[in-house]
């Protein structure tokens, strides 16, 4: 029989220590949806199109992410949807915002609008503040400004100005099919975008973070460069319009 100094010294050989932990290959994105109830209930195929569809056509855009819109119908009965809300606010990477007279006229719709204003504003990145809001104009305001309360021209020209895709329920339900398609496909690009600008900085973050060398020093790494950001439709642009032809369905990019 060997002695057990040995047999010890065989078994802790044979263990094998696991390597470094990495990140998961499919990295999850989530959007909230900010939308007006009254909306949902008048337009309820766009509502699908904003949702499920868009989730489909960005998800087939994606390689090792997966990306998914949350609403408010996901609400458990018996939680409290403040703070359910405010939560699922912050965690997402993205804000979609369905904006018409009825999303204005909500407490509830712009007060969401100000706390992910917030969080983005929390995300910046050495004085850098990236733009995670699509707002999609599904009704138009024109000719009602003077209507408008404080609070809400307030609102209203803090979306003005960023870049939003104008997309008129009229003239998206009127569509056929394959003109629906590619406006849908359209926004989805835009996603698509935002999606690689945020994992973009994640990864810079983390190879921007101060890690330790053997002797237990920490060393700084490279500088964050923001050229490498992919530029979306919905990210600042020069002053110029946009007119993009989507299999002869206008959609509108109306730039700062």
């Amino acid at each position: 029989m060997e002695p057990w100094n040995k047999i010890c010294e065989a078994k802790n050989s044979a263990v094998t220590v696991p390597k470094k932990a990495t990140r998961s290959m499919v990295e999850e994105f989530r959007a909230f949806l900010s939308y007006a109830h009254h909306d949902k209930i008048t337009d309820p195929e766009l509502m699908n199109a904003l949702t499920t569809e868009l989730e489909n056509r960005v998800n087939g855009k994606l390689l090792n992410a997966h990306f998914s819109i949350w609403r408010d119908s996901r609400l458990q009965i018996g939680e409290n949807w403040n703070g359910k809300i405010d939560d699922e606010i912050r965690r997402s990477d993205i804000f979609i915002l369905l904006f018409s007279p009825q999303w204005l006229q909500s407490d509830w719709c712009r007060r969401e609008y100000s706390v992910f204003e917030q969080e983005e504003k929390n995300r910046s990145v050495s004085g850098y503040i990236p733009e995670y809001v699509a707002p999609i104009v599904i009704r138009s305001i024109e000719g009602r400004e003077a209507r408008m309360a404080p609070q809400q021209a307030e609102v209203f020209e803090r979306i003005k100005a960023r870049q939003y895709v104008r997309a008129s329920a009229v003239d998206f339900l009127t569509s056929e099919d394959t003109r629906r398609r590619a406006i849908i496909d359209t926004i989805a690009d835009d996603i698509e975008g935002m999606i690689e600008r945020r994992r973009v900085l994640k990864d810079e973050l983390i190879s921007a973070a101060p890690s330790s060398d053997r002797n237990g020093s920490t060393k700084k790494c490279s500088k964050i460069k923001h050229s490498t950001t992919k530029r979306s439709i919905l990210s600042p642009l020069p002053n110029f319009s946009l007119i993009h032809q989507a299999q002869g369905i206008r959609v509108e990019f109306t730039p700062r």
